[in-house]
């Protein structure tokens, strides 16, 4: 008997359920269905007002020579002035590389003149004196005597002594 009570509520909690979820999906539909008309008849209106304002401004600005006129002023202006940017970026980039060139160009000529006076100060240094022995043996750490020099003068150079 209790089985039997058991299948008539699982029964009736399926029919339950059934025309619940049918009542629920015929209302979802209509409810769809509103939203939708609802958002077709506010496109509707909203297009015509987009097409006559377009409309409109074209119309004023075609029938209007002195704001065509001022437009194209306006234009020419913008054009002026982008043109005029673009002509100070370019000078102050060939200003910036004719300095790297110059700088290049002064370590060179100092570099030079650095060799230069290596090998005037090898010519009199006197291998037996102090400062001779010393500097055979700093020379030794270097691939050349004047490598050597060059470094030993800039060091000099740059402490100021």
């Amino acid at each position: 008997m209790e089985s039997n009570q058991n299948n008539n509520l699982d029964e009736l909690l399926s029919d339950l359920k059934s025309q619940y979820n049918a009542s629920n999906t015929t209302e979802k539909s209509q409810n769809n269905d509103k939203i939708e008309d609802l958002l077709n008849e506010v496109k509707s209106q909203l297009k015509p007002n987009n097409i006559s304002a377009k409309a409109k401004n074209n119309q004023v600005t075609s029938n209007n020579p002195q704001v065509n006129e001022y437009l194209d002023s306006l234009k020419a202006q913008y054009r002026n002035q982008q043109s005029h940017q673009q002509a100070q970026k370019d000078l102050i980039y060939n200003r910036n590389q004719q300095e790297i060139i110059v700088q290049e160009q002064q370590k060179q000529l100092k570099h030079k003149q650095l060799i230069r006076q290596a090998e005037k100060w090898l010519a009199n240094l006197d291998p037996t004196s102090d400062e001779g022995m010393w500097f055979n043996q700093l020379a030794e750490s270097y691939p050349s005597k004047l490598d050597a020099a060059i470094s030993y003068l800039s060091t000099l150079d740059q402490s100021g002594f």
